[in-house]
C-alpha cells in the first residue's frame, strides 16, 4: 500500500507539472494569436480609412479645379463685357440709341458680378467642406487612437493578471516541494517503522495513520488550488470576449464614418447642381447679349434704309466699330428716325 501511494504521488506530481506546462503554453499561444489578429484587423481598417480619405481629397481637388475653370470663364466673360461697355460709352456722345444698350449692358454686368459673387461663395463653401473633411479625418484618427489606447490598457491588465497567475503557480510549486519533502520524511518514518516493526505498538500505528490523513488533506488542498486556477483561466477567457466586444465597437465607429462620408457626397452633389445652375444662367446671359446685338443690327439697317443709302455689309450680323460709325455719319436726319425705330423696337421687346 505504501509503494502504491508513493507511485500515485509521483504520478500526481508528473501530471500536475504537465498540466501546468500545457496550461501556460495554451495561455501564451492564445494571447499571442489574439494580439496578432487584433493588430492585423486594426491595421487593415486604418488602411481602408486612409484610402477613403485619399479618395475624398481627390474628389475635392477635382471640384476645386472645376470651380477654377468656371472662375476663369467668368473672368473672360467679364473682360469681354467690360470691353463692350467701353465701346458703348465711347459712342454715347454721338447717338442717343446707345443709352438703352448701355442700360442693358449695365444689367448684364450686374448679372456677371452676381455670378462672380456666387462663384466666390461657392469657393468659400468648397474651402469649408475641405476643412470639414480634414476635421472628420482628425476626429476619426483621434477615435482610433483612443480605441488603441483602451485596447493597450486591456492588454496590460491581462499581462498583470498573467503575472499574478505565475506568482500563484510559483507558490503552488513551493507547496508541492514541501509536500514532496514531507512525503520523503514520511518514507523515512516508514522505513524506520519497518526496521522497528517488532517494537511498534498500537499508539505508533495511530500516529502513522494521522500522518497519512495529513498527506491526504494536503493533496486535496492542492487539487482545490488547481480548480481555482481553472476558474481564473475562465475569467481570462471572459476578458478576451470583452476585447472582442471592443473590436465590434470599432466596427460601429467605421460604419458611422461611412454615414458621414455619404453626407459629404450628398453635399458634393448639391454643389454640382449649383454649378450646373450657374452654367445655365451664363448661357441665358449669352442669349440675351445675342438678342441685344441683333437689335442693334436691325436698328442700323432701318436707319440706312430710311436714309436711302445702300446697306453696309455686316458679316455675321455682328456689331463693329466701322459699321456703327458709318451709320452715324450718313444721313443728317437719321437721329429722329433712329429714335422712332428705337421706340418701336423697345415696344416690340416689351411685347
Amino acid at each position: 500500500v505504501l509503494s502504491q501511494n508513493r507511485e500515485l504521488k509521483r504520478q500526481a506530481r508528473r501530471d500536475a507539472g504537465c498540466f501546468v506546462k500545457l496550461s501556460n503554453d495554451k495561455l501564451e499561444l492564445t494571447e499571442q494569436l489574439q494580439r496578432n489578429s487584433m493588430y492585423q484587423e486594426l491595421g487593415e481598417r486604418l488602411g481602408q480609412q486612409e484610402e477613403e480619405l485619399r479618395e475624398l481629397r481627390d474628389q475635392l481637388a477635382s471640384k476645386e479645379g472645376q470651380v477654377q475653370g468656371l472662375e476663369q470663364l467668368s473672368s473672360r466673360e467679364h473682360y469681354q463685357q467690360s470691353q463692350l461697355a467701353d465701346r458703348v460709352r465711347h459712342y454715347q456722345a454721338q447717338c442717343q440709341l446707345t443709352e438703352i444698350l448701355q442700360q442693358e449692358l449695365a444689367q448684364a454686368q450686374a448679372r456677371t458680378n452676381a455670378l462672380v459673387t456666387q462663384n466666390s461663395d461657392l469657393r468659400k463653401a468648397l474651402a469649408e467642406k475641405a476643412q470639414m473633411a480634414v476635421d472628420v479625418q482628425e476626429k476619426d484618427s483621434g477615435k482610433v487612437h483612443d480605441l488603441v489606447a483602451s485596447l493597450s490598457a486591456s492588454v496590460q491588465q491581462l499581462e498583470l493578471e498573467r503575472d499574478q497567475l505565475v506568482h500563484q503557480l510559483d507558490e503552488q510549486r513551493t507547496q508541492r516541494r514541501q509536500f514532496s519533502i514531507s512525503c520523503w520524511s514520511s518514507k523515512d518514518e516508514e522505513e524506520f517503522l519497518s526496521h522497528e516493526q517488532e517494537e511498534m505498538t498500537r499508539e505508533g500505528y495511530a500516529k502513522m495513520k494521522r500522518a497519512m490523513q495529513q498527506l491526504e488533506d494536503r493533496f486535496k488542498a492542492t487539487m482545490e488550488q488547481i480548480a481555482d486556477l481553472s476558474d481564473q483561466k475562465q475569467q481570462l477567457e471572459h476578458l478576451v470576449t470583452q476585447l472582442q466586444g471592443e473590436t465590434d465597437t470599432i466596427a460601429d465607429y467605421i460604419a458611422l464614418y461611412q454615414v458621414q462620408r455619404g453626407i459629404m457626397r450628398k453635399r458634393a452633389a448639391e454643389k454640382d447642381d449649383y454649378i450646373s445652375q450657374l452654367a445655365k444662367d451664363r448661357e441665358d446671359l449669352k442669349a440675351k447679349l445675342a438678342e441685344l446685338q441683333c437689335l442693334i443690327v436691325r436698328l442700323l439697317e432701318e436707319r440706312q434704309q430710311q436714309s436711302g443709302e445702300p446697306l453696309l455689309p455686316l458679316p455675321g450680323k455682328a456689331l463693329t466699330v466701322s459699321s456703327l460709325s458709318d451709320a452715324l455719319q450718313n444721313g443728317p436726319n437719321a437721329g429722329d428716325t433712329g429714335s422712332k425705330s428705337l421706340n418701336g423696337s423697345s415696344d416690340e421687346k416689351q411685347e
